[in-house]
Formats: C-alpha cells, sequence, structure tokens
C-alpha cells in the first residue's frame, strides 16, 4: 500500500457528471419556465431550446472538470507535472535531473603511427539504431600503441542508453585521422530518467522527517533515497539489543541488485552532514531473493475468437508485467490473485494457477521468478 492510500479520497465538484449537469440544468429551465409563464413544458431531445441547454452543460461540464483538476493539483495526494514541482518548492525541493548513460569506448588505429594520435573530446559514436554517444574527454593514443579506451556519454539523457552490450556501439559518426574503428567494451548503464511524479510525491512526503537528528526510519529513508533515482525501494532493520541497522536497498532493474560501483556513488552522495548517524551503524545489504515460479493455463470466451491472436499477446505480456510488479518493492507478498486479476483484465474468462501459491515476503527480500509457464488451455462458453 502506497503511503497517501490511508488519506481520504477529495472530490472537488462531489460526482458531478455531464449527464447530471444536463439533467439539472434542463429541471431547472422546466421549473422557472413553470413559474413564470404557469405553463409545464417537457422538451423532446429535438426541441431548439433542449439542444441549446445540453450544448451549455457541455461546455460547463469542462469547467468542472478544471474546477475539480485546479483544486487536486494544489493537494500532494494528486498533484503531478509542473503542479507537484511547485508543491516540492515549498520545501525548497527540486526533482533529481535525469542522467546519461556511460561506455568505455575503444577506439583501433589502422596501424601504429610514429606519433600521439589524439581522439577529441566530443567525438560521436553511435549505434545501428542511431542513438549516439560522444567521449567525455580527449583521447590521446601513444606513439606506437594501436589501441586507447576512453569513457563516453550518451547524448539523451535517461534509461534509454541503458542496456547495450559489448561491441553494440560501433558506428564512427565523425571522421577522426588513422582511426580504422571503434567498439565498446561495457555494457553502458547509469543513465536515469527525470524523477518521476510517484518518488517526487514520496520524497516531498517524507521531507519533514528529514529535521530530525534522531536516527529516524523515514529520516534515513529520505536521505538515502535523494542520493540515487536508482534506489526504488528502502528497507530498515535494526538488529536486537544492537546499534546497527540494515540498509537493504532496491535497484532499478531486473534482479533489483545493485553494484560495488553502485553503492560506492549512493555513499558519496549521501549528505552525511545532514544525515548525521551518531551512535547507529548502517550495513547496506542487497536484497535477498525468494525464488517462486509461476506456472498457469488459461481459456478464452469462444465469443472471442476472432480476438485470439490479440487476447493470448495480452496475457502473456500480463504475467510478464505481474512479474515486474513483485519484484518492484521489498516486502512484497507473492500473490496469485493478483496473477489472475491481471490475466482476466487482459480478454482470459477464467485462470487456473498451479504456481505460485500466496508466499509471504520479509521487508529485506524480493520476489524472483526463476521460470515462467503460460498455457492456452482452450475455449468456453460465455
Amino acid at each position: 500500500m502506497g503511503v497517501f492510500d490511508s488519506y481520504p479520497k477529495v472530490d472537488f465538484i462531489e460526482g458531478m457528471t455531464a449527464e447530471k449537469l444536463e439533467a439539472e440544468m434542463l429541471s431547472a429551465f422546466q421549473r422557472k419556465r413553470k413559474e413564470l409563464t404557469g405553463v409545464e413544458e417537457a422538451l423532446p431531445q429535438s426541441d431548439d431550446r433542449r439542444i441549446i441547454l445540453a450544448t451549455c452543460a457541455y461546455y460547463l461540464f469542462h469547467a468542472y472538470e478544471q474546477i475539480d483538476f485546479s483544486g487536486k493539483m494544489g493537494l500532494l495526494k494528486y498533484s503531478k507535472g509542473a503542479f507537484l514541482d511547485n508543491l516540492g518548492a515549498f520545501k525548497g525541493l527540486q526533482r533529481l535531473k535525469a542522467k546519461k548513460a556511460i561506455s568505455t569506448l575503444r577506439f583501433t588505429l589502422s596501424g601504429v603511427q610514429a606519433t600521439n594520435s589524439i581522439v577529441p573530446k566530443g567525438t560521436k559514436v553511435s549505434t545501428e539504431a542511431g542513438l549516439t554517444f560522444e567521449t567525455v574527454k580527449e583521447l590521446t593514443i601513444g606513439r606506437g600503441e594501436l589501441t586507447g579506451d576512453v569513457d563516453a556519454e550518451c547524448r539523451v539523457p535517461g534509461v534509454i542508453g541503458n542496456g547495450y552490450k559489448a561491441r553494440t556501439i560501433t558506428k564512427l559518426v565523425d571522421n577522426i585521422p588513422f582511426v580504422q574503428s571503434v567498439q565498446n567494451t561495457t555494457e553502458s548503464s547509469g543513465g536515469v530518467d527525470l524523477e518521476s511524479d510517484d518518488d517526487f510525491r514520496e520524497r516531498i512526503y517524507l521531507y519533514p522527517d528529514s529535521y530530525t537528528n534522531g536516527g529516524t526510519k523515514r529520516s534515513y529513508e529520505y536521505w538515502i533515497k535523494k542520493a540515487s533515482q536508482h534506489i526504488k525501494d528502502v528497507y530498515l532493520g535494526k538488529r536486537p539489543n544492537s546499534t546497527d541497522i540494515d540498509v537493504v536497498l532496491l535497484w532499478d532493474n531486473e534482479t533489483g541488485q545493485y553494484s560495488d560501483n553502485d553503492l560506492a556513488e549512493v555513499k558519496a552522495a549521501i549528505d552525511w552532514d545532514k544525515m548525521p548517524v551518531f551512535t547507529d551503524t548502517l550495513n547496506f545489504r542487497k536484497p535477498a531473493a525468494r525464488n517462486y515460479s509461476v506456472e498457469l493455463g488459461y481459456y478464452l470466451y469462444e465469443s472471442d475468437k476472432y480476438r485470439e491472436a490479440e487476447i493470448k499477446k495480452a496475457v502473456e505480456e500480463a504475467v510478464k508485467d505481474y512479474v515486474t510488479w513483485q519484484r518492484s518493492k521489498l516486502g512484497r507478498d507473492i500473490n496469485q490473485n493478483e496473477l489472475v486479476r491481471r490475466c482476466m483484465v487482459s480478454g482470459a474468462k477464467r485462470v487456473v494457477v498451479m504456481n505460485p501459491n500466496f508466499i509471504t515476503i520479509n521487508g529485506n527480500e524480493i520476489a524472483n521468478c526463476t521460470s515462467m509457464s503460460v498455457t492456452f488451455k482452450g475455449w468456453e462458453d460465455d
């Protein structure tokens, strides 16, 4: 459950709909006409006055929607986009910026040169799909050497630059004397999108707890999450009769695990002056994986045969989304009912789940799907 789920829903227009507004305007017109003329008149759908009322109701309802929208944009539970940015301004907070993916490029010369060869800073190299990386500093390939390595960053910030395996960034965009070929030697990584509305909203919510020096859970959580957008969830577990606190970080990748370099960057980014630990000892841990498998069969409605391929694809995507959802939060119990719900929303008539059964997950664990089997079982009458 999200931090805002326990707060009541707000409706600034008290359930008003376009149909309800039109009916109220029609009723008011009829009452006023009877009051002034003594004539009680039902207006048929084709009556010009009825059409005028319906048209006015349509445009007035847009004003109602704007009133509701404007009111909600001032509330943290609902606010988004630039409105949320301005709520953050009350606390002096800004979204964490997008970051560019990084990879190491190896430039190879056509032959050994008698003098140093220079690859200028900003040299562009692209993938087959046309996504461009550029070197972050000048590279000097020394006299007598054939290759040189230099880091390059994606020109487009965000996760779009992540995941390019070694030897997939190979198209030299700029002509560099004596350079015969180039390729990346490491998988591109480190790119992160602009902080999402949900993440920024939660950070604004946690911010008041950052004031304390008492080492509260929310205080630690705020400062740790602020250190990197890659951190999707934090678990803090205090050991009995000890000042040691286990800090489990959920990373934003397919495994949820971070590397040693990732952790070093997080520790370097934490503002330790504002998050004094005093007597506590923070021990950073990786999430423990609770393995499970997905095995299910599903049936479709007989009347949906004309949509067979579409629904089968939707069900398979629903299962993949379920696996992603299960691992996107620490301590999220493995719940087969959510799997059934997603499949049925995608068009399945009936779903038979062999695995998983319900499994309780501890706060320092993530659900890890080790295998997935989705089988179409046949057609059933509506």
